[in-house]
């Protein structure tokens, strides 16, 4: 996410339409990954529950049959970036500003090559973090991040290359990270590792498993990430300050909820194990445990983001408007983060590890198309309450998810969808 973040922050520098036209790819990006980390997430739900159920061979199958899914999905969507990418822009942002739109342009064309890196990482971290090798993706993606700041720092200050620089500087330092990852992978000291025979050999049984996990998974966070392209296409209607205050406000949200991001992969191999060895109530042991972290590390980064705002928001380059809506959206989001974050994004997580993805893919695509844009439409564009609409209606979805998903858990009907 820091990828993410470096981007927005470095190209501030070369003024609000750059920074407003990346921020909108970020978004798009971010759509991206969650499909791919959804697809990921579902093999390593598998995964897990093989090794909780002790068949090691199975695991190593399904991590190798899962990376040459990953890498096909990849593929086909980098090469649709690469031949629609124009259409696609205007379909969503026809009506931001040229500039805008030519920085947009310019970072996504780039940028889309570097998918099928997304992809190795996703797959290849369901992997280790299976086993609990959780220190070799940690590892690489501060490599990948070292580079992708100095690339950044080179392309804007030193070269002045614009977006295409900082896009560039992306691409380069997804290579880097994600073939270290790739060469990890490959050590065959590790329980499970890459195979190049098992890698290009297809297995039927073992995909339709990783699917029947990864389908209803790769819905839901699809049309949830699609959600959020839709609703920051609804804050682009509202003009280039509104734009710079969402991207802004972005890079803020993530900074307070990492801490709920990293738990909802947690939670996948902790459950996974615990349902795969047939061990119930560790899993609610677990889970319970998990929560409280989840909810205090919120409550903890929320504040310290808050109190840091007079000082962070000069590194931006924006205008006073853009940095009093910044400081609203930011105050509206970490209060509501702090509250609803841990049972609406890693309580579901527990559901999916144990095998009950209908019942999130159901709740979260229902959720998502009445409350958040459904709401976002209402208050955003009916209301004329603008950028404040759309992040109420955020809230307003975060506060359903957390009622169904708190419901499903407590009914202990989540234990009748073991796997494997």
């Amino acid at each position: 996410m820091l990828v993410g973040i470096a981007d927005t922050l470095m190209v501030s520098a070369l003024g609000e339409e750059a920074m407003s036209g990346v921020s909108l790819i970020n978004i798009l990006e971010y759509f991206m990954y969650t499909v791919m980390s959804a697809i990921c997430s579902g093999g390593g739900i598998v995964i897990s529950q093989y090794i909780g159920a002790k068949n090691n061979l199975l695991a190593k199958k399904t991590a190798n049959q899962l990376l040459s899914l990953a890498m096909v999905i990849a593929f086909i969507l980098s090469t649709l970036g690469l031949i629609y990418h124009k259409g696609f822009l205007h379909l969503l942002y026809g009506n931001v500003d040229t500039g805008v739109m030519q920085a947009a342009d310019t970072y996504f064309l780039i940028a889309v090559c570097s998918i099928p890196c997304i992809a190795i990482h996703q797959a290849c971290s369901a992997m280790f973090r299976s086993m609990n090798e959780t220190k070799i993706p940690l590892y690489t993606v501060i490599v990948l991040n070292i580079t992708n700041i100095i690339g950044n720092y080179m392309a804007v200050y030193v070269l002045h290359a614009g977006v295409y620089g900082v896009a560039l500087a992306t691409v380069l330092a997804r290579v880097v990270g994600n073939a270290l990852m790739l060469i990890c992978s490959l050590q065959t000291k590790y329980v499970l590792h890459i195979n190049l025979p098992e890698l290009l050999t297809f297995d039927s049984f073992l995909t339709r498993k990783i699917l029947s996990v990864s389908i209803p998974n790769s819905i839901e966070n699809g049309l949830f990430a699609a959600g959020k392209v839709i609703m920051t296409s609804i804050v682009a209607l509202f003009g280039t300050t509104q734009t710079a205050a969402n991207a802004v406000s972005n890079t803020y949200q993530i900074s307070a909820i990492f801490v709920v991001n990293a738990i909802n992969m947690a939670m996948l191999t902790v459950v996974g194990q615990c349902v795969g060895a047939n061990e119930y109530e560790q899993a609610k042991y677990y889970v319970k445990k998990l929560l409280k972290l989840s909810f205090w590390s919120t409550a903890a980064l929320s504040v310290l983001v808050i109190m840091a705002l007079p000082l962070t928001l000069d590194f931006y380059h924006i205008s006073a408007e853009t940095q009093r809506l910044v400081i609203i959206l930011v105050i509206l989001h970490n209060v509501a983060a702090t509250i609803l974050q841990p049972l609406c994004f890693n309580l579901p997580n527990a559901i999916r590890a144990a095998g009950d993805v209908g019942f999130t893919m159901r709740a979260g695509i229902g959720s998502m198309l009445i409350f958040r844009l459904g709401v976002a439409y209402i208050a955003g564009i009916l209301l004329n309450y603008q950028i404040l609409g759309v992040w109420f209606a955020m809230v307003a979805d975060w506060f359903v998810r957390s009622l169904l998903f708190t419901y499903r858990w407590k009914s202990g009907v989540w234990k009748n969808y073991r796997i494997v």
